[in-house]
């Protein structure tokens, strides 16, 4: 890496190896790039895989590739098309992304996932829509909208709806008191489990707490169960 690039008002550049890229305005990168510092204060689109240290966006961005990194600040929209691979994530706003790979992640707003989550710990204030599975150490989602996620499965995992205000009903068009949110999921699997505003198949874990507006099929479990008088579960089973 030898040089700093930077678009101001509408521009290109060609993809390749530098020190810093910024785009303020309207700017496009064609191709391939790696970089210490990617900073968009704008729009910005990657035209192929990203490899940065710290990527910070304030506006939109799409990458049509692949993201690796140490840490990825977002607020606004983003989309990657391809997999997220970083430390630390920390995104607010509208995000779609790929499969997702970091030590932690933290998100408010409206979250599209297309593939499996790996973190150590995974944190989600909004909406949530997962195609694949959820799988981390420490998992909390606060919803404050229907959300749907295939698989959970961690050691410490807190589901709960929410109250929203200020910005967060800004950002979504329809708001819901806490007891009409729901998470959807098939199977939800952890060492301990305080779950509200569930629909599930299957619950699995040692602690488990099922808390208001829950519908559960089966919960197994091996040390304590508590459920509350509004959750309905069809089955239980205790091993």
């Amino acid at each position: 890496m030898s040089k700093t690039i930077s678009i101001r008002g509408h521009g290109s550049v060609g993809g390749g190896a530098y020190d810093k890229v910024s785009v303020y305005g309207n700017g496009t990168v064609n191709g391939d790039l790696k970089t210490a510092a990617a900073i968009i204060r704008g729009h910005g689109v990657i035209e192929g895989n990203l490899i940065a240290n710290r990527f910070s966006i304030a506006g939109s961005s799409i990458v049509n590739g692949n993201i690796d990194g140490e840490e990825i600040i977002a607020k606004g929209s983003f989309e990657t098309k391809g997999s997220l691979t970083v430390k630390s994530a920390l995104l607010t706003g509208s995000v779609v992304l790929g499969p997702v790979r970091a030590d932690q992640m933290k998100g408010r707003g409206n979250f599209k996932f297309r593939g499996n989550i790996e973190c150590e710990e995974f944190f989600v204030k909004g909406v949530i829509q997962a195609q694949g599975l959820i799988n981390a150490q420490d998992i909390t989602l606060e919803l404050v909208g229907e959300s749907f996620v295939a698989d959970i499965g961690g050691e410490t995992i807190t589901i709960k709806g929410i109250d929203h205000s200020g910005w967060f009903r800004k950002l979504f068009n329809r708001y819901k008191s806490p007891k009409e949110v729901r998470l959807k999921a098939e199977v939800i699997e952890g060492t301990t489990v305080d779950i509200s505003n569930v629909e599930a198949k299957t619950v699995r874990s040692s602690t488990i707490r099922v808390g208001p507006h829950c519908r559960i099929d089966m919960v197994e479990y091996t040390e304590s169960l508590q459920i509350d008088p509004t959750a309905e579960v069809r089955n239980k089973v205790k091993s």
